[in-house]
């Protein structure tokens, strides 16, 4: 406008609920909506269902958990590992199994699970809600090789083998003592039975054979055969003596083997069996550390600051005596989650945080460190920020108490809630350990549900880290209600996760939801770096636009009383072309309805005069009061006009 002068809000910045008086582009009820660049849109919708309907639950089953359970040899295929409670039973069903109706474990107790993926195996720890199921273990689930998951580990055989010796051949003349273990489908080798004794004859090296070597359980796939160096003076206990690898039987048949080797060749010690657990104790929780696999929490109070952690490279293999670490016994609660970070571990109280790092020696000897000894998270509360290949981690995610933080080794002071520190401090005491956390690194988007509290019900915030991963810097949006619209209605967030899907041949990834209510199905939301197709978007058979209020700050072009005459306004106002909007001053000027073709200004004059106008609370109490609201596709710029008309002038 001519002689005008302009105040441009071109950034919009995301929900505010800290004060009442909100900075220039943050504002209330950003709802619906996500950001690129300065500019605000209307978010994906959801549109992806994935029947549940194979399943069959019971009647009284409600979804507790679910995670995506994708193999190697088929990354883009849809499976999940469901769990169901009914009360009394916890349930755990493979949507890609032959048979998903037939659960690959029940338990009861079971109200939730955490899952360890590795070498295309799941391994499941069962647990209750705040640590691991009492007198249960970790299971391993393989579907290549069966249907349903079995014990983690395993025991020792129960039969002892007899040696005898044989025809000429390298075995080294004196006394041995020989025994075997059976080797499972995932790779583990149990502790080996009672060893028996066998002499070669001086002077004559010969071949030891072998008989009685029992089959195992289901899951055996070999015998694995171990034997001493020749023994000059056996005190008749076999422990004080190393033990090698000298030979498999490669099938769960055979029960009949022969050794052949001179002393020399015996380098493979397996020392370290007569150590390992034989099952792993249910855990709260279950991860991995530098190639070994960690659990923490188990079901007793002397093991709550306990985290296990297994020979490295071989995941089911515990060591009993030293294969574990002890974090801040007493202190900050139970250990609620762990996480490898930079070669580090980090362990997470409700209150504290701690880290331990690999040394040469057992993991009982690693030195634990107190990190924060008032900041911790719950058993959900930690994602991680990846770049957008996903090959290197940036940051964790970390929800704390007092609010969100991102974490590379230390906590920042103030959280990335800092524009919502009166809601998120209320919700996060509520919701304590009920809240879900995931991260789309493409669209660098962080996505955060809540639990069922009845007082507030169910919320989804989006909160967009394009511009960086600092409190002034992110920009959030809640995306509530979550019920929008007929087959795709969401009830409730029960459990969600970010998974890898291609559209027509493109790779993109998905946000999938379990309803804590409607078990029929999950839902999910393509998540799209491209700015949305002009148009209403469709939000499961209703239309759907954004609306949100922008704040202005205060606004006033001289120091006087000043004219507010006019405002343009730039987006897209639906495939209708109609906008709704309220433009308030004192006298609560509205307008709706107000037509604009695509990528227009919307223009409107106006004749207010006052010192300023500035953005106060919700309520509209103020005469002063200056509030937009939007409900549309788009918007990208908003100009305020005006003059002073006169001056203060000194008394």
């Amino acid at each position: 406008m001519r002689d005008q002068a302009e105040f441009v809000v071109d950034d919009f910045r995301g929900y505010w609920d800290r004060t009442a008086l909100y900075p220039k582009g943050y504002g209330q009820a950003y709802n619906d909506c996500r950001f690129k660049d300065g500019t605000v849109y209307v978010r994906e919708p959801v549109d992806q269902t994935f029947s549940l309907a194979a399943l069959t639950f019971g009647g009284a089953e409600s979804i507790k958990r679910i995670f995506p359970f994708r193999l190697s040899s088929a990354p883009f295929t849809v499976r999940y590992l469901v769990h169901t409670y009914d009360g009394v039973t916890g349930r755990i069903r493979d949507t890609g199994a032959g048979a998903p109706a037939t659960p690959i474990l029940s338990k009861a107790g079971m109200q939730d699970f955490w899952l360890q993926i590795l070498f295309d195996r799941a391994y499941i720890t069962p647990n209750g809600a705040a640590r691991g199921l009492a007198s249960e273990f970790v299971y391993v689930y393989d579907p290549s090789k069966t249907t349903t998951a079995r014990k983690a580990a395993g025991l020792k055989p129960a039969t002892f083998l007899t040696p005898a010796v044989g025809a000429a051949g390298n075995c080294t003349p004196g006394f041995h003592l020989v025994t075997y273990a059976h080797e499972t489908d995932s790779g583990f080798v149990t502790k080996y039975t009672t060893p028996a004794g066998v002499t070669v004859p001086a002077g004559t090296p010969s071949i030891i054979t072998l008989t009685g070597v029992a089959v195992g359980p289901t899951g055996t796939v070999a015998r694995r055969i171990l034997m001493t160096k020749f023994i000059t003076n056996y005190d008749g206990n076999p422990d004080h003596y190393e033990f090698f690898f000298a030979g498999t039987i490669n099938d769960n048949v055979t029960t009949t083997g022969n050794i052949n080797l001179y002393d020399t060749q015996l380098v493979s010690s397996g020392a370290y069996l007569l150590d390992q657990l034989e099952e792993i104790p249910a855990a709260l929780g279950i991860g991995q550390y530098l190639g070994s696999m960690t659990t923490w929490n188990d079901a007793t109070d002397a093991n709550d600051s306990l985290v296990r952690i297994s020979k490295k490279g071989e995941p089911e293999s515990f060591p009993a005596t030293d294969g574990y670490l002890i974090a801040g016994k007493g202190e900050g609660g139970r250990i609620q989650n762990c996480r490898e970070y930079r070669g580090t571990l980090y362990i997470f109280k409700g209150r504290r945080t701690y880290n331990a790092q690999a040394t040469d020696g057992p993991a009982s000897t690693w030195p634990v460190n107190t990190v924060d000894d008032n900041k911790g998270t719950t058993k959900l509360g930690i994602a991680e920020v990846v770049d957008a290949t996903g090959n290197s981690l940036d940051f964790l995610l970390i929800e704390c108490l007092d609010g969100l933080y991102p974490f590379d080794g230390k906590y920042p002071d103030i959280p990335l809630t800092y524009a919502l520190e009166n809601s998120m401090r209320l919700t996060y005491s509520k919701n304590s350990g009920k809240t879900h956390l995931c991260v789309d690194p493409v669209t660098k988007r962080i996505f955060i549900a809540f639990g069922s509290d009845a007082t507030t019900g169910y919320h989804l915030w989006s909160v967009d880290y394009s511009q960086g991963l600092t409190y002034e810097k992110v920009r959030w949006a809640r995306w509530a209600p979550i019920a929008i619209g007929g087959a795709n209605k969401i009830t409730g967030v029960q459990s969600m996760h970010i998974e890898p899907v291609q559209v027509a041949g493109q790779e993109t990834a998905r946000l999938i939801m379990a309803d804590s209510v409607n078990t029929a199905s999950l839902k999910g939301i393509i998540l799209n770096e491209a700015v949305p197709t002009i148009g209403d978007v469709d939000f499961g058979g209703t239309s759907q636009d954004i609306s949100f209020q922008v704040g202005i700050g205060s606004i006033e072009f001289g120091s006087g009383v000043n004219s507010f005459n006019g405002f343009r306004l730039r987006g897209f106002m639906g495939s209708d072309t109609q906008a709704t909007y309220i433009f308030d001053f004192a006298l609560f000027d509205s307008i709706t309805g107000l037509s604009s073709g695509t990528g227009n200004y919307i223009y409107r004059l106006t004749n207010y005069v006052s010192e300023r106008i500035r953005t106060l609370d919700f309520v509209r109490t103020a005469k002063d009061y200056s509030d937009f609201q939007f409900a549309t596709n788009f918007v990208e710029q908003l100009i305020i006009y005006g003059k002073p008309i006169w001056q203060s002038r000194a008394m």
